[in-house]
Formats: structure tokens, sequence, C-alpha cells
């Protein structure tokens, strides 16, 4: 996998497609208007982390090499070495090399160092102020040849070496004036036909005149010359330079050189003489500018401006202050044009604090004007791709010809201000630059034959002048985003291309047209139906809502449930899926009707139902007045939610069993154990009894609590309430059988044993073998005990030895929530006991503690007690497992935290989940459920976004309403499926797989948008999530060139329309949905663009906007001075939500444009790194762009990404664009279910 056809077909394209068509234009990278943040840190599934940012030192001519002492100027370079070093003191040689085509001649040079040069050979100190130093040439080692160099040793102190960080080559050839020299023209033999002469030139000054040359003008031709050389010789003008050991004219001293003419006359002297000098000394008249807060690229000879902003740009003047007339700067664009200017304070050390540059290339220039006349100055050139530094220019914004485009970009581009249409075309300069980007100097910008008025940017079948005089986008076919074309709108339907909804019935015009309506009459009401079906349905769900407006017509939706861990496969009677149905705003009613298999209709059992899921309740509760015709089912509702269709036989089952429900909170018991001590009781019954009840006894808890009551004709209390368990045998072993029967005396004593506690459970168990005598009924002895018992929360449990009054028995138990139960035989009663033990001791103990009774987990693991939906949610644990931790799935929520008992109105006992007990992530969104703060709900995290990013590369045509799974991840021809996106640091079968899980597919497009260009995006919906992703370019040239071109020198991409119309679309399918919007490269762009309209036009839940190596909005000057609208939504968005570029740093695209938002930025992920570490081609192309492209790149994005392309420590190129722009460094710094890196 280290070879990638893809990646060396797209790469090359970029890097061609830079070479053919960014570098003319210099459009450069604006940076982010937000707060910047970059974590460093690397996730944990990589093998290690960089701890530190790269760095290369930027300074002035050049760039010193990271670790070593060299420097590379404009036209030579310098080596700094120590020879030897000693306490307090070192010396050190400087070697310059002559790197250019001609010959550095009275070579000086200055650098920065506070070691203090003490002793010095082979050059000498001119001059040395503030640690600035000036050295200079001894006169025989003065001129320095190409591909030669000089060398000067020195003796510097200081305990630390300070090497110089920068050098410059000093040195100014100018004229001398007239009063620092005198030529006097001397003949020295004239014999007529020819003569010989002479021409002293005299330094009037104190200071020498060094490197001295002569231009003059004479009509005799020089055959011969001696002390000199003549440089040039062009009819009568002469250049005469000195001839070396001459070079230097001592102060108040002369030189001379002489001539012979062989043929002329003396007579026409010498004329027009002017002397030339360099001047190397400081003399107070040096200028410099700081160039260390740039980037010098010396094949474009500019620097760049950097993305962080500087307050100043400033230098030093070495000049005698009294001198100084003026001093001041210009700012100029590349074509001339001034931006900027003003004065600067004359100062040694000077900064321009208010200053502004322009989007591009930038040309500043100081100058200082002498009294005497003279000037010098300095200029640079500065490459500035941050649109921070254009506030405060001084150009002209006004729009004379009122045509968009300010006075200023007339003049920038050449139109005409006083013309809004410069070439005649009939399209406004404006209209041709912004938006179909033609020539506005030229009629036909392609040569076609055509003019650009005539073409049909859209090919929507409307020229673009047409289009133009109806208001419309000629740059879209679809004007007002209701998927009918422009041309289709006007010349078949005759409805309005700018209004969605032409007869303004609220239905748009394609939605009436479908509909069969007409889209030109108002309709007052519409019926909307809707049907769900993809591949292996088992049951297929339609509905039908009548009188519905027709802003509603578009909203009915059908969506298959797949978020919601309580509607499955797991629910008893499951048919098939269940589904949400949902429509904007209110209806009256509506009818949902399922189709299932008709083969199910031989089955005698089973019974079609739909059902309703109570949120709240968690429960499915049935619809009523269902009708069934064939094999489809219907029903009536007034509301909207989620419906599924079950087997109502199978269903209706897990409610069979009677549970006791959750009525206290009491963690101990009181228990009246009234018992009956009639004759009949007497022998073996009685001894039974007195056995089970010690048993009983015996298991009750520390602070568990009872008493002995006996009765027969009347009742007394054998033992009153204790926790003694001896005194409670005692008195069950005191028992004695003899006299009549009178149940309700003994229920009364027990009643009065009870006071009032929070923490009991008051129980009463009642055992008898009799009737009551025949005047005994239950209203004239029980009522009033039953309503006191209910009054006290006291349950009374009833057991039946033998014969007894059943009914009595059963009404005093059920009447206070207790149950009756029956001992046949007497060797019955043991069971009985037995189940009394989970209604009262094990209803009250929490053995694990983990908030649940061990009554409630013992009915879990029996499959007893489900969940609302009647799922099984411990099916297949052992109660022992589960008493063993009191958090059974390990996420450290208690088994209690995550269920709890609830007893519904229709008295179904049943599981309230908050999460699941047995699963530690239960909505599978990678965050457990201890640190989820909606752990039945999908928390939408920033790593989702970007895995929905790089599965928006997919073709999605068979996938719709579907889920990816890792094994229809196609990725690219020769790759390994979801690798090629995530490498290891994600994988929808592995650690994310909670995306194929629950995301599905439910909408996606490709569609044309322009040559070779295909917009393609793709939504996917879990629950009420909606994740909108936008895709990237493809690895077709034509999509490269459409997006370099449109997007970075343009402002304008075709698939902007489409971004648009693919937004609203999805908004209005999904209304009341929460919306998510992200993509990769191109497709973060259009993310932005589609986000910007949503905020315009629809009132949204728009939850997030996250984004991956995206390009950023306004990339030139066309459009900074022109409205836009995404850029003002953006940022008032940013303010409000969440807005944020994800980027690797280094990455070129990402450099582009301006981003609204934050901005996070990560370096490679080693992983990453080696994962695209290999053999990208080879041969001179490669070499070529590893050496050369990369400062294309640099110059293009105003960024220095040398530094990046040293230190991720790539072979080319084209290894470089993979390692920083593609998806998968991105998954190990994003976390797992975290909402950003944040």
């Amino acid at each position: 996998m280290k070879v990638r056809g893809r990646v060396k077909k797209s790469i090359l394209s970029i890097v061609l497609v830079l070479s053919m068509l960014l570098l003319p234009f210099a459009n450069l990278q604006a940076n982010a208007e937000t707060s910047e943040t970059m974590p460093s840190a690397e996730g944990k599934t990589s093998t290690k982390a960089f701890s530190s940012e790269p760095g290369l030192r930027t300074v002035t001519g050049g760039a010193i090499t990271p670790g070593n002492n060299k420097f590379s100027g404009n036209g030579f370079d310098v080596e700094f070495n120590i020879t030897g070093q000693w306490e307090g003191a070192y010396n050190g040689s400087i070697t310059i090399k002559n790197t250019g085509n001609t010959a550095i001649e009275n070579w000086c040079i200055s650098f920065k160092s506070s070691n203090r040069i003490s002793n010095i050979w082979n050059a000498s100190v001119v001059s040395y102020d503030d640690t600035i130093y000036t050295i200079k040439n001894v006169q025989w080692n003065q001129d320095i040849r190409p591909n030669e160099s000089v060398s000067f040793g020195f003796t510097a102190n200081g305990n630390t070496v300070d090497i110089p960080s920068a050098y410059s080559l000093l040195g100014t050839a100018g004229q001398v004036k007239d009063n620092r020299y005198s030529v006097n023209y001397i003949i020295d033999s004239d014999w007529g036909s020819g003569f010989t002469g002479r021409i002293e030139i005299i330094n009037n000054t104190d200071k020498p005149i060094e490197d001295w040359y002569l231009e003059f003008d004479m009509e005799n031709n020089i055959s011969s010359i001696w002390n000199a050389k003549i440089k040039e010789h062009s009819a009568n003008h002469y250049v005469v330079y000195n001839a070396g050991y001459n070079q230097n004219i001592a102060a108040k001293a002369s030189v001379s050189f002489g001539f012979i003419v062989q043929s002329g006359s003396a007579s026409k002297k010498a004329q027009n003489i002017i002397l030339h000098s360099t001047d190397t000394t400081s003399d107070n008249r040096e200028l410099t500018i700081n160039t260390l807060p740039f980037v010098y690229y010396q094949d474009k000879d500019f620097y760049a401006v950097g993305s962080e902003k500087i307050s100043s740009i400033n230098g030093t003047l070495l000049y005698d202050m009294k001198k100084v007339k003026s001093f001041a700067y210009t700012i100029a664009d590349e074509n001339g044009n001034i931006i900027k200017k003003g004065d600067i304070n004359a100062a040694k050390d000077w900064a321009i604090a208010d200053f502004s540059l322009i989007f591009g290339i930038n040309v500043l220039t100081v100058s200082v004007q002498d009294t005497d006349g003279t000037s010098i100055s300095k200029s640079i050139k500065l490459a500035c791709g941050n649109w921070d530094y254009s506030h405060g220019l001084e150009i002209d914004t006004g729009d004379t010809d009122g045509d968009g485009l300010i006075n200023y970009l007339e003049a920038y581009y050449g139109t005409d201000k006083e013309n809004a249409d410069t070439d005649g075309d009939g399209l406004n300069d404006y209209v041709e630059l912004a938006i179909l980007n033609t020539n506005p100097l030229v009629t036909d910008t392609d040569g076609n034959g055509i003019p650009d008025s005539d073409e049909d940017r859209d090919l929507d079948k409307l020229s673009n002048k047409e289009e133009l005089a109806l208001g419309l986008d000629p740059a879209y076919y679809d004007s007002d985003y209701d998927t009918l074309s422009d041309y289709d709108e006007v010349g078949i339907y005759k409805t309005n291309p700018l209004q969605k909804d032409t007869d303004g019935d609220g239905a748009s015009d394609s939605l009436e047209l479908k509909n069969g309506t007409d889209p030109l009459t108002a309709n007052s009401t519409f019926t909307a139906t809707a049907t769900y079906e993809a591949d292996n349905q088992s049951v297929i769900p339609s509905v039908v809502v009548k009188n519905v407006r027709g802003s509603q017509l578009d909203s009915l939706t059908i969506e298959e449930v797949t978020d919601n861990p309580l509607i499955n496969d797991k629910i008893p009677g499951y048919m098939g899926s269940a589904y949400d149905f949902n429509i904007n705003g209110s209806f009256e009613s509506a009818v949902i009707s399922f189709q299932f298999d008709k083969n199910l209709l031989t089955d005698k059992t089973f019974v079609p139902a739909i059902y309703y899921y109570n949120e709240d309740q968690q429960t499915l509760e049935e619809l009523e007045n269902q009708t069934i015709t064939g094999n489809a089912i219907s029903a009536v509702t007034k509301h909207f939610s989620t419906y599924i269709l079950l087997n109502k036989t199978a269903f209706e089952k897990v409610w069979k069993d009677d549970i006791k429900g959750p009525g206290t909170n009491a963690k101990h018991l009181r228990i009246g154990f009234v018992v009956d001590v009639s004759g009949s009781m007497s022998g073996t019954k009685l001894s039974t009894v007195k056995t089970v009840l010690n048993n009983f006894i015996n298991i009750l808890g520390d602070k568990d609590q009872a008493s002995i009551i006996k009765f027969n004709s009347s009742a007394s209390t054998v033992v009153p309430m204790t926790a003694d368990k001896t005194a409670l045998a005692s008195g069950v072993n005191y028992l004695s059988a003899n006299g009549l029967t009178a149940i309700y005396t003994g229920i009364g004593e027990a009643l009065d044993e009870f006071s009032d506690a929070a923490d009991v459970y008051d129980t009463i168990i009642v055992l008898t073998d009799g009737y009551d005598e025949p005047s005994v009924t239950y209203d004239n002895k029980y009522a009033d005990l039953v309503k006191k018992a209910v009054q006290n929360k006291a349950t009374i449990y009833t057991i039946g030895i033998n014969t007894v009054d059943t009914a009595l028995l059963t009404k005093i138990a059920e009447q206070t929530g207790g149950k009756y139960y029956l001992a046949s035989v007497i060797t019955d009663l043991e069971e009985c006991f037995d189940f009394l033990k989970e209604e009262t001791v094990d209803y009250t103990t929490d053995s694990n503690n983990d908030g649940i009774s061990d009554y409630y987990t013992k009915l879990m693991c029996e499959g007893r007690l489900t969940s609302g939906s009647g799922i099984k949610l411990f099916a297949g644990q052992s109660y022992a497992a589960v008493q063993a931790n009191s958090d059974y799935d390990g996420d450290s929520v208690p088994n209690g935290e995550e269920v709890y008992v609830v007893k519904g109105s229709d008295n179904k006992v049943y599981l309230k989940v908050n999460s699941s007990p047995v699963q530690e992530d239960t909505d599978y969104d990678g965050l457990w459920d201890s640190e989820d703060q909606e752990p039945l709900v999908w928390n939408v995290c920033d790593r989702d976004l970007a895995i929905f990013a790089a599965l928006a590369y997919e073709n999605g045509t068979n996938f719709v309403n579907k889920m990816y799974t890792a094994p229809d991840i196609v990725g690219a021809d020769g790759e390994a499926g979801e690798q090629y996106y995530f490498y290891r640091g994600a994988s929808i079968a592995d650690q994310d797989e909670g995306i194929s899980l629950k995301w599905k597919l439910v909408d996606y497009v490709n569609k044309w948008a322009d040559i070779d260009t295909y917009f393609s995006a793709s939504t996917f919906k879990n629950g009420n999530d909606i994740v909108i992703a936008y895709r990237g370019t493809n690895e077709k040239i034509g999509e490269w060139v459409n997006n370099i071109v449109g997007v970075g020198l343009l402002n304008y991409h075709s698939e902007e329309g489409h971004a648009r119309e693919y937004a609203l679309k999805i908004a209005d399918r999904y209304p009341g949905c929460n919306i998510y919007i992200t993509g990769h490269s191109l497709g973060g762009y259009l993310a932005q663009i589609g986000a910007a309209e949503l905020l315009e036009k629809r009132s949204v839940s728009l939850e997030k906007v996250a984004y991956f190596n995206g390009i950023g909005l306004k990339y030139n000057k066309l459009l900074f001075w022109t409205k836009d609208k995404a850029m003002d939504y953006l940022k008032d968005y940013n303010n409000k939500g969440e807005l944020i570029s994800y980027y690797v740093k280094g990455d070129v695209v990402s450099a582009l444009g301006v981003h609204s938002g934050q901005k996070i930025g990560f370096l490679a992920s080693t992983d990453t790194l080696e994962h695209h570490s290999g053999n990208y081609g080879s041969g001179a192309l490669t070499d070529f762009l590893s050496k050369s492209a990369i400062g294309w790149l640099c110059v293009f994005t105003g960024e220095n990404l040398a530094q990046y392309y040293e230190y991720y420590h790539v072979k080319s190129v084209m290894e470089y664009f993979w390692v920083t722009h593609e998806t998968d460094s991105f998954y190990y710094y994003l976390a797992q279910g975290k909402r950003s890196a944040n």
C-alpha cells in the first residue's frame, strides 16, 4: 500500500495546475479572522508525538540554515566558523562566497553581533554601532569574482559566541557630486592627425572615492589606454573603469589615466564628464528595512508576510539627521497603484505603525531626501495573504459607473471606471469578473465566435444576457433552488424562476408538478402521502394526511428508527423496524398503514397490531380502532411519533407475570405474623407453621423487625414488634391451638403494632385454615381494616391452608397490594413462604448495593421484568453474575442508576431505562454512559463529522436508506477499504462501529456542475440528528482546475449553487431535526456556503459546522470590497454556535481564504506519516517538484510551508500533499464522543 496511483494522479494534477495557473496571479491566502488554538499532543493511537513546532529563522535577504552557521543571501553565501576559543574570547572567520553571475566589487558587509572585535585581519572595521558591525575589504581583496570567495579573521571578546543570524552586503553605486571632485583634461603630445592625452581625477573631499569609473563623450576614437580600461564604447560615449590597483582615490589626492588617439583632432576634447563611485562607508547614510518578520523567497525575490499579524514595519537609518529633509514611505500594488503612503519620523530606529497591505503583491519603498538634494531609498516586495492588513488602504472605493466594481479595482483590472461595460458586450464589468469569470476587456473571452453575452454559462438553455435581463443568476441553472431549471420555468411551465412558489400557496413549483397540481393556481389544502420502501423490508409503512397546507406538503416523511436502544428486534412479536412519522406543523388526523407478509395470516395465533411508542413513559401503546384489509393494517392517529407493527399475541405475553410494583423505597421490613391457633390448627398443621415461621425469621435482616400475633375467637400479641430473633422464635414455639376462628381480630391486632416510619416496609402475613363466623362479612369487619392498612401503607399477604374462604382472603390481600397463596396441603406451606420471601425480604434487600432490590434483579435475569417495550435487558445474564457486581457493564454507573422499576398507568410493572446496564455505551456514540449526559441519544461529536466528511467521497448510489459497513467502503483503486480514509485512527468495523450500526445514508446526490466537474453530497441520519457532508474534489483534472481557478483565483465555484440548493432541500425535508454540516477540502468550502444559506433562509437548528482541511471564504481583491453575506452569517453564527476549521499544519488548501470560526490545527500524525511514506515517482519531475513546487505553494498561500516540508521529512511534494491534506491524521486527535478537540 506504499504506492498510491490515486495520489500520484491527483497531486501531479495539483502541482501542474498550480504551475500553469496560480503563479502569475500571486493570489495569496487570507488568514482566519479569529483566535487560533493549536493542540500539539497526539492521540492515543499514534506511536509517538511531535513535542515542538518546526522552526526556520527568517532573515533579511535569505535564511540561516537550521542547526548550522551558514547564511544564504541574494547572490552571496556567508559561512561563520570558530577557529579557536578560550576563556572570555575566541578567534573566528567569515567567508563570503559570490553565488551570482557578476563580480561583487569593493565588498562591504554588515551584521549584528554582541561580541566585541578586538583584532581583525584581511578586512577592516568601518563602524560598530549598537551591536551592528560594518566590515570592509582592505583593497587588495575588495572584489569577489563569481563562484569565488574571500575570508577574513578576527578575535572577539565574549563568554558566549553570538553567531550572526543575518548578513547584508553594503555598497551604493552612484554619481559623485560635482563639488566633490575635479577633472583635468591634458594633451601631452599632438602631431596633427593624432595625439596622446591624460585625464586626471582629483578628490576634493576628506574621504576616499572608492571603486571609481568615469563617463564622458568624445568624438575621437581612443586606440590605446593605460591605468584604466574601457568598459563600454558606443558612438561617441565612453565608460572607463579603474585598472583595479588604482580603484580608490585617496582624500585630497588624484589618479590619472592616459590614452592615444591615432587618428583624430586634439581640439575635440572630452565632454559631459561624470564620475561614479561605490560608497561602502556608513557615513550616516545607511537605510535598512527589517525583514526578519518575513520569509524570503530568493527565486521570486520577495518576502511573504506570515500568518501572525505584526504591528509595525521597522528598520534602521544611519544618517546625519540634520541633513534629512524628508523621510517617507509608499506602498503600491504590483501594477504600481499607490495604496498607502505617509511620513516616517526620522530616527535611527524608525517604524511605520499605521501601515496597510493589499491582498497579493505589495511594493514597499522607504525614501530619505537630503538637504543637498540627494536621496537614498530602499524597496522590498511583500506578498500578503492576510486580509487583516487591508484596513486603512488609501484607495478609491467609489463606483463611478455603478457596475459594482470600486474604482480602484477598475484601475487594477484595466476596466473603464466611467463605463459599466468596458468591452461593450452587454455584460457589466462586475458580472464578467465576479460571476461569469469572463474577460471584461474582450467581447469573446474564449474566442469561439460567440460573444460572452450570448454564451450560456450554466447550460440552462438561457443565454447570459437573457438571464441578466430577467434578473436571474447566469452562473447557476436554478436561480430559486426549486429544482426546476430557469429555462423550464420560463419556457415551459411559465412559473416564476425567482420564486420557489409561484402561486404562493406554500407548495414549491416542482412539488406541485410532482403532486399533480397546478403551480400557477393557489390551492387552499393538499393531500400529502408518503411511503417508505427499502431493500429487504419485512413491513412497508405508509401514511395519508388530508387537508394540509402547501408549506407542509414536502415535509411529510417516514424514517426508519435506528437510534433508539429500546426499539429493536428484541421486542416480542417483532415483525420489522419501527418508523418515525413526521410533518412540519399540525394536522387534524392521518391514516397510517403497515403492509406485511400475507403468509403470516395463515398462523391462527398471529394478530397484527400497530403500537405507538410513548417516549416519556418508554412504553408501547396499542392504537385504537385498527382495520385489517388483506395483508395491510391501518389506524387513524392525531399525532405523529414512532410507530411499530407487532404480533400482538407474542407481545402481550410479556405482561402475564404479576410483578409487585415499586411502592416503597424502604430498606427494612416490619412484619406482623398473624397465626390462626384455632382448634383446627392443632397437630401437624401448627407444627409445620412453627417450622416455616422460624425458618423465615432466621432470614430476616439485622434491622428487620417482626411481631407474633395469634388469633382464634379473639386475638392477642404474643411477641410485640422486635428485631430480637430469639424472642420471636420463643413466641412461635409458645403457640398452641384451641377455640374458634376470627381472622379480622388478628389483622386488627397486627395493624396496631405498626407506627410511622419512613424507611420500612410494613407487611402482614396471615395464616389460617378456617372461616369466620357466618355473621362476619367483608363489609362489616374487614373493609375498615383494609382501608387502615392502605392508609398506613401496609401490605397484607394471606395464606390459606386446605379449605378456606378463598374469595375473602384474596380480596383482603389484593386490596392492599398483596397476594393470596393457597397451601392445599400443609407441605405446600414452605413453597408459599418462598414466594413471600421474594416479595418481602428480597423486595427490601439489595445484596450488591447496586440500587436494585434482589427481588427485581431476579425477575430481570429471568426475563420476567422487561423494558416498557418488552425487551429483556438482562437476557442471558445469570443472577449470580449480576449480583456479583453492582456495575455489571463496567461503565462506572451502578445498575440501579441505569434502570429503575416503574408501574405504568395500566398497572404494568417495567424497567424505565436511563442507560443500558449491560452495555457501557448504550447509544454507540463512543462516549461511555458515565460521561454521557444523554446516554440514550447519540452525541454527535467532531470525530463523527470527520468520519462523515471522509464517507462523502464514497459513491452512495446503492446505499440510500442503508448503513455503510466497512466492507462497503471502496476507497480507491488498489486500496483496502476504510483504511484509505482512516488508516488505524478510526474504523467503523471496530472502535467507531456505531457509525455503521446507527447512522443511515438517507440522501445522496452526484450531479454535473461544470466541465468534468460534479457536485456530490451525502446526508446521514440517526434519530433526530442530520449530518450533511459535502464531498471534496475527486481525482479528475477538470475538478482540480475548476477548484483552483474558480475558488483560488476568482472566488467563485460552479458547485456553490448546488451546495446552497442541497442544504435547503435537506432542511425542508427534515424540519425540526438537528443539523450538522461537514466536509473535507473543497467540501469544507461548500459546507460554509451551505451553512450560510440555511442561516439566511431557514429557521433551523444548525447545531454545528466543522470542516477539515477546508478552504476558507474570500480569496482575492475582487470580492473583498463587495458584500459577502455568507461571511456575515457565518461570523454571526460563530458568536452563537459552533464553527470550527480543523486543519493539519502545513496543509496548503486550508491555508487559503478567510475562516470565520475557530481554527484548530494538528501536526500530521506520525502513524499517518509512516503510512503515506513511499515511492511517489522518480526522476527529473519528482526532483523538480521536490525542490521548486513547495516554494510556489508558499507564494500561493502566504504561509511558510517549507518549514513543514522539512519537518515531516517527506521525499517529494506529492508525498507532502498527501501527508498534510488527507483525512486520516484527524482521527488520532479527535476522541470518540467528545464535542470537539477543545
